[in-house]
């Protein structure tokens, strides 16, 4: 029988227990520990200044702390590179992973994750499974744990974030893709790659992993570290669906390939996938305004996705791209962007400063920021045709996550 909360709450008691950084994580560890854990101490430390009856550390020196703790639980936005060395340390995901793996779907990717967990828990709850959705879709893990019992499966979305130094992998790993992503994160690109793997890297013989084919990196890896079962996608597959583009076909099939390791019936997936409405700001359709059609994709954080946008629809005359820049190489959208027949091409913050210098061609202007951009949009785009934010880079700096950007987005279009 499975006990995940004595199994964990076994894992920490009698140890002084850090928890580095206090956000919506944090705080559902924080309440845990509180009611669970018998600890020797426990301690907060945060940039900010936590707010809890605990020992506080805080400013700029916040993880300093860690050394004075047998154990520290890590939130995800947290480098492990400014985490002083020697230091013992976990994260939720991890410690779920190391009490419950076996009735765990893990899922990673650059890009696709979020659209892929919420379609695999949409077609196991239609079927009548006991499942909850958990993780970077926005849900902590320990918020489910009171709920879990033996037939709870958890679909989880990993970010690199969450899966870095992790040490156990789920039974069931999807790996959608890789992509350059996070490289302000990440000490090198390499790093980021290692963290998406351990999604799978820890498996046993028994467990499976389900991945893209077609993706050179992923394929390296799988051939690298992979000892379970192996499922690849694409492959022959239509389905009715209201998500647009090839790469959420590939979704589709990632999330069908779990379906049918858990024996669910064709027809019921397919009913399912056909039901899906798909996620806000991913190539979400605003609405019609003055005749001009309005798309918010400000998940798009990397040209990969801006390119697949740019594909995934007609008609587009007007896009809008940029925003913090990571490092990441803009050559390929730039190329993309000098062929296609997007019209007006508005640029903005700083990664739109580094691709106005890639770009030769004709309709391509600068602005400083979003309402900027969108005022001009209003005033070049063509009747019936489509206006889409894309950015290809990161909102941080800017906005507080890509969410508020979308929805600034919208405001303003509306």
């Amino acid at each position: 029988m499975i006990d995940v909360i004595s199994d964990i709450r076994d894992f920490l008691n009698n140890k002084s227990i850090l928890i580095l950084g206090f956000g919506r994580e944090g705080k559902s560890t924080y309440n845990f520990i509180k009611k669970y854990v018998n600890y020797k101490k426990l301690g907060v430390a945060d940039k900010e200044k936590p707010e809890c009856e605990e020992e506080i550390y805080f400013g700029e020196n916040y993880l300093d702390a860690v050394k004075d703790y047998d154990i520290t639980i890590k939130s995800p936005g947290i480098p492990f590179f400014d985490i002083p060395q020697n230091a013992k340390v976990t994260s939720q995901t991890e410690l779920m992973l190391m009490a419950n793996r076996k009735n765990m779907i893990g899922i990673t990717g650059t890009k696709g994750k979020s659209t892929t967990s919420s379609l695999i828990y949409c077609i196991l709850k239609d079927a009548g499974k006991n499942v909850k959705l958990v993780g970077n879709i926005g849900i902590p893990i320990f918020e489910s744990l009171e709920e879990i019992t033996d037939s709870t499966i958890l679909v989880c979305e990993m970010s690199s974030h969450q899966l870095e130094n992790v040490k156990y992998s789920p039974h069931i790993a999807v790996l959608l893709n890789i992509f350059e992503e996070h490289l302000d994160h990440y000490l090198t690109y390499e790093n980021y790659q290692l963290a998406k793997v351990n999604i799978f890297r820890h498996q046993k013989e028994e467990d499976i992993v389900i991945y893209s084919n077609e993706n050179e990196l992923v394929c390296n890896y799988i051939s690298k570290y992979s000892i379970g079962k192996k499922f690849s996608f694409p492959y022959d597959y239509e389905i009715e669906s209201n998500l647009l583009g090839e790469h959420n076909k590939k979704n589709i099939m990632a999330a069908r390939l779990v379906a049918r390791v858990f024996g669910i019936e064709e027809e019921k997936i397919r009913e399912s996938v056909k039901n899906f409405k798909g996620l806000p700001h991913r190539l979400e359709y605003v609405g019609e305004f003055n005749g001009i059609k309005y798309y918010n994709d400000s998940i798009s954080t990397i040209p990969e996705a801006t390119i697949e946008a740019l594909k995934s629809l007609n008609e587009v005359d007007t896009i809008l791209i940029g925003g913090l820049d990571r490092g990441v190489h803009y050559e390929k959208l730039a190329d993309y962007l000098e062929k296609s027949s997007v019209k007006n091409i508005i640029l903005m913050y700083d990664t739109g400063i580094r691709i106005a210098k890639l770009l030769k061609r004709d309709g391509v202007t600068y602005v400083k920021d979003l309402e900027e951009a969108v005022e001009l949009a209003k005033k070049v785009t063509g009747k019936g045709k489509i206006c889409l934010l894309s950015p290809a880079a990161a909102s941080y700096g800017f906005f507080k996550n890509f969410e508020e950007r979308g929805k600034a987005f919208c405001s303003l279009v509306k």
